[in-house]
């Protein structure tokens, strides 16, 4: 990974570092119990990580045309 990936990657870590915290402080101090809210986090990551495929597909239809190909971009 080039050096500005890695700086691309850690600003991001970061940042879903923070969210992950705020949404944790948020539902915690509002009575929802840590254990709930890892599980809820967790259920989601997973949800993702599943609709991502689909998702992306669209994504790069809409936003770089329909014959675009991945592998034009190396």
């Amino acid at each position: 990974m080039s050096q500005k990936g890695e700086s691309t990657l850690d600003v991001a870590e970061q940042d879903l570092f923070d969210m992950l915290m705020s949404v944790m402080l948020f539902l915690n101090s509002n009575g929802i119990p840590l254990e709930h809210t890892k599980k809820c986090i967790m259920m989601k990551v997973n949800e993702a990580f599943a609709r991502y495929p689909d998702l992306k597909e669209n994504y790069d239809i809409d936003n770089k045309g329909k014959k675009w190909d991945w592998r034009d971009e190396k």
